[in-house]
C-alpha cells in the first residue's frame, strides 16, 4: 500500500504543477504581443529544481553513505534547474510582418513566411516544429502569446505547408484554446 500511496502522491503533485505552467502561459488577449517567452514559472521551477538537488548534492556528499558518485546524480538535476533557467532568459521570438525571428540556446535567425517549408506538431515534446530550407526552429508549448503565431501563421504560410494535425492546433492557438502539456 505505502508503493500505491507514492505513486498517487507523485501524481497528483505533477498533476498540480503542469496545471501552473499551464496557466501561467495563458496571457489576455489585451495584454498579448508579438513576443513569445517563457512565463515566470518557468524560471520558478528551475530555481527551485536547482536549489533542491544543490542540496541534495552537497547532503549526499557529505553523507558517509554518500560519496561523490551519489552526488554527481544530483548534479544532473541541477544542470536541468540551470538549463531552465538560461531558457527563460534566452528564448524569444519576434512575430514580424515578414517572418519570425528567433533566438534559442544554439541558434538565432530570421524565418521568413515565404521560406516555410513544412510546418509539423511534435505531441512527444509538445512543439510546434518549423521548418525552413536551411533551418529548423521548435516553438514550446510552453510560450506565452502562442495564439500572435497562430493567427499569424494561419494567414501568412501557405495551407499546403502546415500538416494536418498542426493546422488544427494552429487553429485552437488561435481561438484561444493552448495546447494540453501534460498528458
Amino acid at each position: 500500500m505505502n508503493r500505491v500511496l507514492q505513486w498517487v502522491i507523485w501524481f497528483a503533485a505533477m498533476t498540480v504543477v503542469m496545471r501552473w505552467l499551464a496557466k501561467s502561459r495563458e496571457v489576455p488577449a489585451s495584454e498579448q504581443s508579438l513576443v513569445l517567452q517563457y512565463p515566470r514559472a518557468i524560471l520558478a521551477t528551475g530555481v527551485v529544481v536547482g536549489t533542491m538537488f544543490l542540496v541534495m548534492a552537497v547532503a549526499s556528499f557529505l553523507a558517509p553513505s554518500g560519496g561523490p558518485g551519489v552526488a554527481a546524480i544530483f548534479l544532473i538535476f541541477v544542470a536541468l534547474g540551470a538549463y531552465l533557467v538560461a531558457e527563460y532568459y534566452v528564448v524569444r521570438f519576434h512575430v514580424l510582418d515578414d517572418g519570425l525571428a528567433y533566438r534559442t540556446l544554439f541558434q538565432r535567425g530570421v524565418l521568413r513566411w515565404p521560406d516555410i517549408t513544412r510546418i509539423s506538431w511534435s505531441p512527444s515534446a509538445k512543439w510546434m516544429v518549423i521548418a525552413g530550407p536551411r533551418q529548423r526552429v521548435h516553438v514550446s508549448a510552453l510560450l506565452r502569446n502562442l495564439p500572435v503565431l497562430a493567427q499569424t501563421i494561419l494567414v501568412r504560410v501557405p495551407t499546403d505547408r502546415i500538416e494536418a494535425e498542426a493546422r488544427a492546433l494552429l487553429e485552437g492557438m488561435a481561438a484561444g484554446r493552448l495546447p494540453q502539456i501534460w498528458g
